[in-house]
This record gives structure tokens, sequence and C-alpha cells, in this order.
């Protein structure tokens, strides 16, 4: 008996729609092969972490403004940022120096202190008992060490919207601007970049590129492990 899927005849026009659907996922699915072999070149050429020496520190400048400071055995951290959430009016620089302070000192910024009461979860709770966060407006980051990020972008496919990354971060001494340890990445925004259709993001530590069960997240723990916290207990004060 003959199969009526594989031999019932459709309309002509009809299948010159499938022809077109199956012609348009194929050139797509090929652009998404060739875009993710490039990725993999990349990533196997010199993506990875150099890590030249290590210092003990009580904090940092971060120019990226990513490090979450109550959760880390930092006692301060600094940051220049227009867009800071709790920004000072009178700070025309919009840099900062986040603190850890003991409660008792009555230097804890008041609206970061409530909206850091909302999380149930450790270590808020325990922190916020003894302890809290301080914004104190600076004119530029006196740290002397530094962590920032360099990041370049190009179109690989601009009708498709994908896009392809370079960063490469750093820490570094701000007295002597040796660089005390690099991480090189790439990644891949296979299509969509910047719209709310966007696919997410392809890495270095993707399971895409490296093979693996499951993603991971690429070269981590940079900071840690070259930026070392003098104070092992977590809610250290000066």
């Amino acid at each position: 008996m003959k199969s009526w899927i594989l031999h019932t005849s459709l309309p002509a026009a009809p299948q010159r729609v499938v022809a077109i659907v199956a012609l348009f996922l194929a050139v797509g699915c090929s652009s998404d092969d060739r875009e993710l072999e490039k990725l993999k070149k990349l990533c196997k050429r010199d993506a990875g972490l150099s890590l030249y020496s290590s210092v003990f520190v009580d904090g940092f400048y971060d120019s990226s403004g990513q490090t979450n400071l109550l959760e880390s055995h930092y006692r301060y951290v600094e940051i220049c940022d227009p867009d800071f959430r709790y920004a000072d009016p009178d700070s025309p620089e919009h840099c900062y120096r986040l603190k850890k302070v003991n409660r008792a000192s009555a230097l804890c910024h008041q609206a970061l202190d409530r909206r850091l009461a909302k999380y149930s979860v450790a270590p808020y709770p325990e922190f916020l008992k003894t302890h809290c966060i301080a914004v104190e407006p600076i004119s530029k980051p006196s740290a002397a060490h530094r962590y920032g990020v360099e990041r370049k972008e190009w179109w690989v496919d601009r009708e498709r919207g994908a896009k392809m990354t370079h960063s490469i971060a750093k820490v570094s001494d701000t007295t002597n601007k040796k660089v005390l340890a690099q991480r090189i990445s790439y990644g891949l925004y296979p299509q969509g970049y910047g719209t709310p259709g966007s696919r997410p993001r392809i890495g270095c530590g993707s399971y895409k590129v490296t093979g693996k069960s499951r993603s991971e997240v690429f070269a981590p723990g940079m900071i840690e492990k070259t930026l070392i916290a003098k104070g092992p207990e977590k809610f250290t004060t000066n």
C-alpha cells in the first residue's frame, strides 16, 4: 500500500509555498551553522583566563558596576555611573564608594537599606541585622585596583539581526597600569539582536561550543582570584 503522505500530490501553489519555506529554513540553518563554527574557532583561538598576579585588597573600582558588594567579602567597591539608582543630585561626577558599615554608625543609605530589606534569602537578612551599605559621593575613584571590560561588536548578518561580540576583561593596578589578570571571550547573538524576539546569546561556555552536556560559566572567578579580600569574615567593615 502506498503512503498517502508520501504520494498524494499537493496543489501547485501550496507546493511552491512549501518549497520557499524549506529554502528559507535551509538558508537560516546554514547561516547559523557558519556563524557557530566561526564562534568555535574564535573561542578556541584565544579565549580564556590569564592570571598574572594577585594582591590582597579591601576593595576596588569596578567600572562595569556589576559587583554585588553585599554578597562579596570586600569592604567597599567604587563605581561611576550617571544612571546609578541612588545617585546624589549634588554629585556631578556620578562617582560613589559603596561601603559596608555597622548599622550603629548611622551611615546607612536609607533608600538602599529599604530595598535590601525586601530580600529574604541569605546573606541579606543576617547582614542587615548588624550592618548596612553606605553610599559616599566621591570626585573620582581612588582605589588602587580596577576591574573593567572592553567590548567590541559587529554584524555578521544585519538582515537577520545576527551579531558577534568580543570582550576583554582586565584587573589592573591603577598606580602603574600593570595588568594583573585578563579574560578574553566571544559571543554570538544568532538572530534578532536588540529586539523582543532576540534569540539567547551563545558564549564560549555554551554547550553548543564546548560539546559538553550543558553550558557553563566561562572562565569564572577572575576578580576573586586576583583581588583577594583581606578579611575572611563576610561582614567586614573598616
